[in-house]
């Protein structure tokens, strides 16, 4: 009998990867032509180990059957229905990952998974694990049992002996051949001569063996390879966002800053002599030292970032220590300074130091000691 199987079917070959988040998926070669078709929920038994999934493609030819499974219901990747959620105390991370599960049909256990986002949350429609991703980057995974789980994985010290096939220590990978009744210890965060497993790959084929790939920077090695040819081939997805920024210090007057990320793990640096480019044409601004804001990157070139919004209405650096508004003709300030359906309104505009009144008991010059007191 074959040392693995899927639904009590003899294994002729297979190789799962297990990675440290994310979802696991599986290639299976069956002897003989089976029934089993795209869809089916499946358990895959390697040793002491099962692994349950669902098939994601695959069928039989000229006598053969070859299957790929992935882990869970196989939908993280299906498109979610876009959905907004708004709580001013916070919309809880378990709701948002638990309403994107059962949208697509998958399992979650939210046990590891406290706290809120923010006052709004707004999903796209979009693939599922892209909610997982904005909640818990690099913090979920389908586990063995096909629920997804969220957390990091857990470290522990492999506790059985295995012979070591293959050690290259500069590639970070070691490949042992073990018992198959201890696969089930072989999960990523085991630790083999003191080495973390990120990745952990089963094969099974001309015997049993596993590779265990470990990085000093905890992401699995397609991970950083993805990544890497991203960068490489479109540098400017980096600065495609807009990132949140603490005023550190109003530098060159009061439209240039010092700035410094709220969030280090964004691996942002700090930024000098940024300029400020608000929404309203004609405004200006000092803000308060310690006061948020959103910096973009024009056209997504790192060499023009701008500050385009400052702090939340109700957060205490939302007022500036100065605020100008002014404009090559008349400057309206207020509810009657809109314009109605009747035409201008009749109110007169704000009067400047150095502007012309044309009508009216104050025609003149508007001078620093002016006063001018609208009735009605």
């Amino acid at each position: 009998m074959s040392v693995a199987s899927i639904n009590d079917l003899d294994v002729s070959k297979l190789r799962l990867q297990l990675p440290s988040w994310g979802v696991w998926w599986c290639d299976v070669d069956v002897v003989g032509e089976q029934s089993l078709a795209v869809g089916d929920s499946v358990t895959i038994a390697i040793g002491d180990a099962a692994y349950v999934g669902t098939i994601v493609m695959g069928g039989t030819s000229n006598g053969r059957s070859a299957y790929r499974v992935a882990g869970g219901a196989a939908s993280w990747n299906a498109i979610a229905t876009p959905v907004a959620y708004t709580n001013d105390l916070g919309v809880r991370l378990a709701t948002l990952a638990t309403d994107a599960a059962n949208d697509v049909g998958e399992t979650v256990d939210t046990s590891g998974l406290s706290g809120t986002i923010g006052p709004s949350f707004v999903r796209a429609s979009d693939s599922a694990s892209r909610v997982l991703d904005a909640i818990a980057p690099r913090a979920w995974y389908v586990d063995v049992d096909g629920v997804t789980k969220f957390g990091a994985r857990m470290t522990a010290a492999l506790t059985t002996e295995a012979p070591r096939t293959l050690v290259r220590p500069g590639a970070g990978m070691l490949t042992l051949a073990p018992s198959p009744g201890d696969i089930a210890s072989y999960i990523p965060g085991v630790s083999v001569d003191g080495v973390v497993a990120v990745d952990v790959q089963i094969d099974v084929g001309e015997g049993l063996r596993v590779t265990l790939y470990s990085s000093p920077w905890g992401l699995s090695r397609r991970a950083r390879a993805l990544r890497a040819l991203v960068r490489a081939f479109a540098p400017e997805t980096r600065w495609n966002g807009v990132y949140e920024y603490r005023v550190g210090l109003v530098e060159s007057g009061d439209q240039r800053l010092a700035l410094q990320p709220v969030r280090s793990v964004l691996g942002l640096p700090d930024l000098r002599f940024v300029r400020v480019r608000p929404g309203l044409f004609g405004l200006r601004a000092k803000p308060q030292l310690g006061s948020l804001c959103l910096v973009a990157f024009v056209d997504a070139d790192a060499t023009r970032p701008v500050v385009v919004a400052g702090d939340d209405a109700d957060a205490p650096g939302f007022l500036p220590d100065e605020a100008s508004i002014d404009g090559t003709d008349d400057v309206r300030v207020g509810e009657s300074s809109a314009i109605t359906r009747f035409g201008p309104s009749s109110r007169s505009p704000v009067a400047r130091v150095g502007d012309s009144v044309l009508a009216g008991p104050f025609a003149g010059t508007v001078t620093s000691g002016s006063t001018y007191v609208e009735s009605g």
